[in-house]
């Protein structure tokens, strides 16, 4: 008799452990399976950058497409374009070094800035040429996300240019954009992007701010080949004062998985803005 009350004991004992071990047994198992594609959770890999190709012909990041997905990052970005419009004899070189950085403070929502720390241009014209150096813009803004359903993810966004450019001592450029962008991952390895918003510039002087407002427009996918590397493909429009159409490359690499490499190019194709294409390479530590 006694044995069997042990034998029982035993048994009673081992259920109740069993039952106690199957939540973190679950859990264990959860952590385990892949993240389901779409939405934000659908980067392949964490280093990598997503979203539009946020290089323009303006200052710093404005007027560029932003990414719909919050994230934590400290980057380096060295941005270079070109003006060449001989009719008018006229020439310019340009190119610099940006910082920019986000910090995702609770999940839906992100802050933002962006500062050209150092930018040289060439200019030359008819009867004159020269070099300079400068800190350029600096921007700073927000990205909440509002939707979220499957794959699609929907993220209203504001920008603010600040004026730290010091190159005219007597004019200073102050900028407010304002837009929303969507992101929408129908499977693993696919992003479909997009952007569209209004921006408003003005130069502060002693003379008339002259304000110069435009409207951007943004579409593009990027497709990740491998694990840690892709392929993005978008086209740009903007209409105002710098009008143009103008598509976007850019190859995209993640290191360590922390680590994004992404290096993108950007030809205007038809429009009034007077730039002749733009390249970058960024680089980022994503937190």
């Amino acid at each position: 008799m006694k044995r069997t009350w042990m034998l029982w004991a035993v048994a009673a004992l081992g259920a109740a452990a069993a039952n106690a071990a199957e939540p973190a047994k679950k859990e264990v198992q959860r952590q385990a399976e892949p993240a389901p594609a779409g939405g934000c959770a659908g980067v392949m890999d964490r280093g990598l950058f997503d979203g539009p190709v946020a290089l323009g012909f303006f200052s710093a990041d404005y007027a560029t497409g932003r990414r719909a997905c919050p994230r934590s990052e400290l980057g380096l970005g060295f941005l270079a374009g070109a003006t060449v419009d001989t009719p008018d004899f006229y020439g310019a070189l340009s190119g610099g070094a940006v910082l920019y950085g986000s910090y995702a403070v609770l999940e839906p929502l992100e802050v933002f800035g962006s500062l050209e720390a150092v930018k040289v241009a060439y200019v030359q014209n008819a009867s004159l040429k020269g070099t300079t150096f400068y800190m350029g813009q600096a921007t700073v803004g927000a990205t909440y996300e509002v939707f979220r359903q499957g794959g699609l993810v929907v993220s209203p966004s504001a920008r603010l240019m600040l004026p730290t450019d010091f190159s005219m001592p007597d004019v200073r450029t102050v900028g407010l954009e304002l837009g929303a962008a969507a992101s929408w991952r129908p499977m693993e390895r696919l992003e479909v992007h997009g952007y569209a918003g209004g921006d408003l510039s003005a130069g502060i002087s002693a003379a008339g701010a002259l304000p110069r407002p435009g409207l951007l427009a943004s579409a593009g996918v990027q497709y990740s080949v491998f694990n840690w590397g892709g392929v993005v493909l978008d086209v740009n429009a903007h209409a105002g004062q710098a009008a143009y159409v103008a598509p976007a490359l850019a190859l995209r690499f993640a290191i360590a998985r922390v680590v994004g490499l992404e290096l993108g190019a950007a030809v205007p194709l038809a429009g009034t803005i007077r730039n002749n294409g733009a390249v970058g390479l960024k680089v980022s530590y994503r937190m």
